[in-house]
């Protein structure tokens, strides 16, 4: 578990010194490259991490096998067609699983920075956000659930612009990697509308309804949808804490007190607002449903950008004075204020951090919380060049004795 916060703490010293004291081009380079190889390394050379990592290895064994028209014909994999015939170009390559998770790691970590260097205000909070919210833990796991949410972001101008049929075409070609991402084809309609009182209103009644007969509405889906019907009668439809839902609610508040001042410095942020809001309501959905926690998980992801933009209310760094303070031309000197009668109020800096370090403490709560509890499987953490743990892993899946073939599987 260490491992996980040396990553958080190189994260914030590395994004600090990168973007808020001293920014420069290498600094921020050499952030990128360092904080991006940590994760990939670490996504990478696990062994027995997340709960679908064997699951994953047997999938790719047996998909070497098939060729591409029997992977185009299977039933099987007609709900993951993407993902199939991702493996299978692989597996022309190399039968190592430890080269398909470097792959795995590449595309989804590669996603979602790319996004945080296009969309992201402050870079080095949102990847900080991805990591303590679980979403590099997630990675580990859900394998094919986190793709998609990487993958997604590159929706966001079209979303933001109010482009459908490229947008469609992300969501599509994402829906090929995991079903789920379907959803976000109703979410072009509604994460646009301006976060008013009467939108929030509508927005929580309808998910109020939903709520009441949510067991009922998944039973139902379940007869047309065959993922969801694979669920039927497992723990996933079973409650889980209300703990899940503090953070994304505490933090869907804190950015709807905000909306006004959000949406002036840039109405596109009313999409972000909104994302964050069905992010907490489909974590208060967890304590009904278990499962609503994998669409929590596709909506927080947004919340890696809307901090960034609630940041940037106040655009002051530690090492220079705030853009507009920069500009500001000289003024008339005022006449003195009587005494008692002195300016009040934060400086630009102190209130940006006003909003950075409650964040930073909510996120690290969060990362503690998953952790403790075994979230994704993430702990504790163990590698492929680490004899004794990989025996143990073994052990544990319940393998046969003797079995010497993972050897292969350790390295390159």
């Amino acid at each position: 578990m260490a491992v996980y916060y040396v990553l958080l703490a190189v994260i914030l010293a590395a994004g600090i010194a990168a973007f808020e004291w001293k920014p420069s081009r290498a600094a921020q380079i050499a952030f990128y490259v360092v904080s991006f190889g940590f994760m990939w390394f670490l996504s990478t050379f696990r062994f027995g991490l997340g709960f679908d990592y064997f699951s994953y290895r047997f999938m790719f064994e047996s998909i070497q096998e098939l060729s591409f028209g029997q992977i185009l014909l299977s039933s099987e994999y007609r709900l993951y067609l993407g993902f199939a015939l991702l493996l299978k170009v692989v597996s022309l390559f190399t039968h190592s699983y430890i080269f398909l998770c470097g792959v795995f790691a590449a595309i989804t970590l590669g996603c979602f920075f790319i996004a945080v260097r296009r969309f992201s205000k402050v870079p080095w909070l949102s990847v900080f956000a991805y990591q303590a919210l679980s979403l590099f833990y997630c990675s580990m796991n859900l394998i094919r659930q986190a793709m998609v949410f990487s993958i997604l972001l590159f929706c966001l101008p079209f979303l933001k612009k109010g482009r459908f049929l490229p947008y469609l075409g992300i969501v599509l070609l994402a829906s090929t990697i995991h079903i789920s991402a379907l959803v976000m084809i109703p979410v072009f309609f509604f994460a646009r509308l301006r976060v008013t009182p009467v939108s929030l209103g509508a927005v929580c009644g309808i998910f109020l309804a939903g709520f009441l007969f949510l067991e009922p509405l998944i039973r139902l889906a379940a007869r047309f949808v065959p993922l969801v019907a694979s669920y039927i009668g497992t723990s996933y439809l079973n409650g889980g804490s209300y703990k899940y839902a503090i953070f994304p609610v505490l933090f869907a508040l804190a950015a709807i007190a905000l909306r006004n001042q959000l949406h002036q410095k840039d109405p596109a942020n009313d999409i972000y607002i909104n994302l964050c809001l069905y992010c907490a309501l489909a974590y208060i959905a967890v304590v009904k449903v278990f499962m609503m926690e994998r669409f929590g998980m596709m909506f927080s992801i947004y919340i890696c950008f809307l901090i960034a933009e609630m940041a940037e209310l106040f655009p002051a760094r530690l090492g220079r004075a705030a853009p507009s303070e920069q500009a500001a031309p000289a003024a008339p000197e005022a006449p003195a204020a009587p005494d008692g009668q002195k300016k009040r109020g934060l400086s630009t800096l102190a209130k940006r951090w006003c909003v950075i370090l409650p964040f930073l403490i909510g996120a690290l709560l969060v990362n503690q919380y998953y952790l403790s509890v075994g979230g994704h499987k993430a702990r504790p953490y163990g590698t492929v060049f680490n004899e004794e743990w990989v025996q143990l892993q073994i052990d544990n899946y319940s393998f046969e004795p003797g079995n010497t073939g993972w050897k292969r599987w350790k390295f390159f």
